[in-house]
């Protein structure tokens, strides 16, 4: 705004004459400068004013100590007041403090004294006396707990005696709750709280109602969605394999409970770690496996601002290339020299629905999918999904059977598929259970439903559907920081509430859909999925 525009001016000339004045012509550095002027910015009224209204916000300062019918202290915490002002670089006096030296802490408790005798009617203090975290109590300034202990010293409450256990802080300090519709707001209006708020009294009141279950997300299921619901590409029917509750809410319901807003940094990178890692592992596997030299994409990736800068940067390229390496060689294995087949186009119908799209990938010996990802459910469900379309198709020279590689825990990992007989109708059963799920929403979850599969598929027979359930809840349940389970995934969140889905028993229960989509494809996998031998990432 144009006045503040005035107040930089102002102070840039003040500068100027103050250096004319005192014959000063020297180079002074940036921080000494930017250490005046704030300052002097600090020294400048409001746009209002000192006493031009009703009510005056001001900071402590000194030569302010007017009387006033009320005065008000805001922010008296232990950590706030007396202020702490950590030392300019070039401040030598800091150093080597000597008798007689400013102290900003004395000052501060000078200013507070000043405060308290300009209150004529009313002395309000506050401060946060509450963790908001776990509402532990919180000390006030020391300044205001030496305030409350000289009041405890100095008088007793009315109508006590000396003798009595009382203190005169009890009637002095009002705890207030955390939140505002509290019910101690709402009890009485001669008390110290009270609320006019009728928002929050509602609130208040809906707290003392007795608590009901919440109702259940859908009443009934939906209707099938006709000719519409007959088609489905190859990538839609993997999204919804991927997670069926979001991809639910998303087509049926065109609700979206996680807006992705791109957010351009402001900064340059200090670390090399998530998207920007992934994205930029994909990019060199794609180039390396089609001949292009490490060295010459490292000036690309460097130029989209990817790594951080200096040896940090070059050290994460490193440590990248070494990785993309393990899984480029795995895949010259796996290969071994044969020509890429043309993607093989697909327009299957089954059960009532038809899958288009086309699947690349495809080599003589078998489909080869590499990512530098870890080989999660997603990933595999989606191999499956693909594997099946591929057995499903009489296509003379194509393989049948599919291989992903990606990263492991110790190099490169393969994960295996072998030829599927009955690929037709595990391809129906699986569109049957879309269909079912584009009715209402599944308890099925990739990586619990797998972990269920695969856990009830080694277990021993007494009992395995109950040690199968178990690790599945606690793989469905879990609360790491990193790796959260299903359960706190918001579209399974908002569909399934309170309840536990893992329960339940039917065709459409946990455990049934669980085996029925994940169990053949288990019985699929080759025995030789297994991690590298060679060396480490």
């Amino acid at each position: 705004n144009e006045y503040q525009h005035r107040m930089v001016r102002d102070a840039l000339q003040i500068l100027a004459q103050t250096t004319e004045t005192a014959g000063f012509s020297e180079r002074v550095e940036l921080p000494v400068v930017a250490q005046w002027l704030t300052g002097q910015f600090k020294q400048r009224p409001s746009v209002r004013g000192f006493l031009s209204g009703g009510v005056t916000f001001c900071n402590l300062l000194p030569m302010r100590s007017i009387p006033f019918k009320v005065v008000c202290l805001l922010g008296m915490n232990d950590t706030d007041f007396p202020r702490s002002r950590p030392p300019s670089g070039f401040d030598l006096t800091a150093a080597r403090t000597r008798a007689g030296d400013r102290s900003v802490r004395n000052d501060d408790r000078y200013l507070f004294l000043e405060a308290i005798l300009s209150a004529r009617v009313r002395l309000m203090i506050f401060y946060v006396g509450r963790s908001i975290s776990d509402n532990s109590v919180l000390p006030p300034s020391v300044v205001v707990g030496e305030l409350l202990d000289a009041v405890d010293e100095g008088y007793l409450p009315e109508g006590e005696g000396e003798k009595s256990s009382s203190k005169l802080r009890d009637r002095l300090v009002i705890p207030h709750p955390l939140q505002a519709f509290d019910s101690s707001y709402f009890r009485s209006t001669e008390g110290p709280l009270f609320s006019f708020s009728r928002e929050h009294l509602a609130g208040a009141e809906a707290l003392n109602k007795p608590r009901t279950e919440a109702p259940a997300f859908l009443a009934d299921t939906l209707p099938a969605r006709g000719e519409e619901g007959t088609r489905i590409r190859i990538e839609d029917l993997i999204r919804f394999f991927g997670m069926p509750a979001d991809y639910f809410l998303r087509q049926r319901l065109d609700v979206y409970l996680r807006e992705e807003v791109e957010i351009v940094e402001d900064r340059e990178p200090l670390t090399f770690e998530g998207l920007e890692r992934f994205s930029a592992g994909e990019y060199l596997l794609s180039q390396e496996l089609h001949g292009a030299s490490p060295k010459d994409i490292y000036p690309v990736l460097k130029g989209r601002g990817v790594f951080p800068m200096g040896t940090s940067g070059r050290c994460a390229w490193e440590d990248l290339a070494e990785e993309v390496e393990l899984v480029a060689r795995e895949t010259d294995s796996v290969r071994t020299g044969e020509v890429l087949l043309s993607p093989l186009p697909v327009d299957i119908e089954r059960a009532g629905v038809r899958v288009t799209g086309r699947i690349d990938g495809l080599y003589p010996g078998g489909r080869i999918v590499r990512t530098y990802g870890r080989l999660s459910e997603k990933r595999k469900t989606a191999l499956w999904i693909n594997h099946l379309l591929l057995n499903c198709l009489p296509e003379p020279g194509y393989p049948k059977c599919s291989v992903l590689i990606g990263r492991g825990e110790k190099g490169a990992e393969r994960y295996s598929l072998l030829p599927v007989a009955d690929a037709a109708d595990l391809l129906s059963d699986l569109l049957d259970v879309y269909a079912a799920g584009m009715r209402a929403p599944l308890p099925l979850f990739p990586e619990t439903s797998y972990a269920y599969a695969r856990t009830w598929k080694a277990a021993s027979e007494p009992g395995r559907g109950r040690s199968s359930l178990s690790a599945a809840a606690k793989k469905f349940f879990s609360t790491h920081e990193k790796h959260p389970g299903e359960a706190a995934h918001p579209a399974v969140a908002r569909l399934f509430g309170s309840q536990n889905p893992l329960l339940g028993e039917g065709e459409a229960s946990f455990a049934s859909l669980s085996l029925r989509v994940f169990g053949p494809m288990i019985r699929a996998e080759a025995a030789e999925n297994r991690p590298e031998k060679g060396g480490g990432a």
